[in-house]
């Protein structure tokens, strides 16, 4: 269904897969959180790969177990991948 203008009438009608349309979003490795890369404050670089977060909980609890939460990126990375 439509709204004005051809618009979808609800927010959850302008989204696909959890995302709105619009720029890429990041997700935080630690809580999983949308982050936009562009307007992040928070931001580690880890073995040449940029790693964004919600905030500053976030970056401390990667910077205690980077590996552990790099590998569970990887695994997020390789489930949504499609063939």
């Amino acid at each position: 269904m439509e709204g004005r203008q051809g618009l979808p009438k609800r927010a959850s009608d302008g989204f696909k897969s959890g995302r709105a349309f619009g720029p890429a979003m990041a997700l935080d490795p630690v809580c999983g959180t949308p982050v936009n890369p562009h307007s992040a404050f928070w931001m580690i670089w880890y073995k040449g790969t940029p790693y964004y977060f919600c905030g500053e909980e976030c970056q401390m609890a990667f910077d205690r177990k980077p590996e552990e939460y790099r590998e569970r990126a990887l695994e997020r990375r390789e489930n949504e991948r499609i063939y």
